[in-house]
């Protein structure tokens, strides 16, 4: 089996997007091990497209894939503008070879509101390019709490604070693996929605600071 891990964000290096799909990477291929003993017969790469296009070379080794698995951050409730206009070019590239071949896609969007289904609107987004582009839909997650989440994602899945994200991404490793398709899932953070929104405005603080201002500058206006 051939997938594509699809970066969709804007930054260049240290994205979650770019973390959740090493993440899920690993699991993918650990997955494949405990199925038949190896791994070799699934052949992952992970492109980048922090850019409004798509190089050729990568264009043609995505056509080949199996299974497309786009990854990226919530912007104004939709999908981040340089990634549209590489779906639109992936859509005129995949569309023609589309009959005959399943290739299913799946998504993951983050956003940094505690709720996760605050990204279902962009993952019906990925859902109807998928159908326009006549391929097969796979299955979308929606991660609130992005801030948190990144912070979580080296510790074990079975501590408390993880076991939402990790359930969630290995639910989404099997449904890639065997192919399969099924409704939106959506995961918050594994704490109270107050105590999010208290380290949040820490960690404003903090940063606000490193930049050489002071706290009651968060308030300014241009």
């Amino acid at each position: 089996m051939k997938i594509a891990l699809i970066n969709g964000s804007p930054k260049a290096s240290g994205s979650l997007s770019g973390q959740i799909l090493q993440d899920l990477r690993e699991r993918l291929l650990a997955h494949s091990r405990q199925t038949d003993g190896s791994a070799c017969d699934t052949d992952i790469s992970i492109y980048q497209c922090n850019k409004p296009q798509i190089n050729q070379q990568d264009l043609w080794q995505i056509a080949t894939c199996d299974a497309l698995v786009f990854a990226f951050p919530l912007y104004v409730d939709s999908i981040p503008s340089h990634l549209l206009r590489c779906l639109s070019q992936m859509e005129e590239y995949l569309r023609p070879l589309s009959t005959g071949k399943e290739m299913r896609v799946y998504a993951l969007a983050n956003c940094g509101f505690y709720e996760g289904v605050q990204n279902k609107l962009a993952l019906n987004m990925m859902q109807n390019w998928c159908a326009r582009t006549e391929l097969i839909w796979g299955h979308g997650l929606g991660i609130g709490g992005g801030g948190m989440q990144a912070s979580i994602l080296g510790i074990p899945d079975n501590h408390s604070m993880k076991r939402g994200l990790a359930g969630a991404l290995n639910n989404m490793t099997r449904h890639i693996l065997s192919g399969s398709s099924a409704d939106h899932a959506f995961i918050d953070p594994a704490i109270p929605r107050f105590a999010y929104q208290i380290g949040g405005a820490v960690g404003w603080r903090q940063q606000i600071k490193a930049n050489g201002l002071k706290v009651k500058d968060l308030a300014l206006r241009r």
